[in-house]
């Protein structure tokens, strides 16, 4: 993260693939990188908080090959 090479956009391009169904957040480093806008428009839902900034994304009905 501190040197540019793991994004808010990279992560959510990544997220977006078919095989990938959920995003979980757990540090203030990764909350910072403003994930739930941009996993939003792909498709992913703020299913749980576990307090703080951690927060697990999920994408509704899906199913990893």
């Amino acid at each position: 993260i501190e040197q540019g090479q793991i994004t808010g956009p990279k992560l959510a391009t990544a997220a977006a693939k078919r095989d990938v169904c959920a995003v979980l957040v757990w540090t203030r480093r990764y909350a910072d990188l403003d994930l739930g806008p941009r996993l939003a428009r792909v498709g992913y839902e703020e299913t749980e908080r576990f307090g703080g900034v951690r927060v697990l994304y999920e994408k509704p009905d899906c199913r990893p090959s």
